[in-house]
């Protein structure tokens, strides 16, 4: 009983020294990781041995999954960057159009009388001015606000009126939910990624560990020749 805790015990040392918190055996990035990963992928298929916990074909189709992910996860951000740059784009044409509201807001009801009507408009204050608001889902409540409150108001045939922010209201939240789904697709794929790189780590540790028994004097240079050429990253 006791060779066998002893046995365990070292294998769980070897592992925390593997994977210290300082330095490990396996870079963190990601286009290190794949370049690591195939290219002991490629060279493990040509040795003399295999482990049945991360055969040499296994091997080879996570590193292709893993690298088909990542191209999909930079492919989703750079579909992603127009809808950003359009979504900022919006903002500022709705802030240049608010003054003009403003303006037809204070001179329908005084400038003393006017504040207290902006918050119908979707109006709100911030640092000591009157803005529509600043988080992008709470913009889209604003936007709807103005339209409605602009039609209330007797707003409707002004050149900022009805006919002008109706447009940019329906116009913003389409690009709020193509931001949306671009959004959700990158942690799609970012979850399915980090998966399968949890994968193909145990299975790099698993050769590791193979390569570390086989070859009890001589096993640095074995893992150099699969593709290890540091011990530590």
């Amino acid at each position: 009983m006791l060779p066998i805790l002893l046995i365990k015990i070292t294998k769980k040392l070897i592992q925390m020294r593997l994977f210290s918190s300082k330095k490990s055996n396996i870079p963190a990035g990601d286009a290190e990781f794949l370049a690591l990963c195939k290219t002991v992928s490629d060279n493990y298929s040509k040795s003399n041995f295999e482990i049945d916990s991360c055969s040499k074909q296994q091997l080879a189709a996570m590193v292709s999954e893993y690298k088909n992910l990542l191209t999909e996860m930079y492919e989703q951000r750079t579909d992603r960057n127009p809808a950003i740059k359009d979504i900022d784009a919006a903002r500022k044409k709705h802030d240049n159009a608010l003054s003009y509201v403003k303006a037809y807001i204070t001179d329908k009801y005084g400038k003393q009388n006017a504040p207290s009507y902006f918050a119908e408009f979707g109006i709100e204050r911030q640092n000591g001015a009157y803005k529509l608001p600043f988080a992008q889902d709470m913009r889209a409540v604003g936007l709807d606000k103005m339209v409605k409150a602009l039609q209330k108001h007797g707003f409707t045939e002004n050149t900022y009126g009805v006919n002008f922010w109706a447009p940019l209201a329906i116009e913003y939240k389409r690009l709020l939910e193509l931001n949306l789904q671009a959004t959700g697709n990158i942690s799609s794929y970012g979850a399915q990624k980090n998966e399968i790189k949890d994968q193909l780590k145990q299975g790099l540790t698993n050769i590791r560990f193979f390569v570390r028994a086989k070859f009890p004097t001589t096993y640095n240079a074995e893992w150099r020749k699969l593709g290890f050429l540091k011990e530590r990253f």
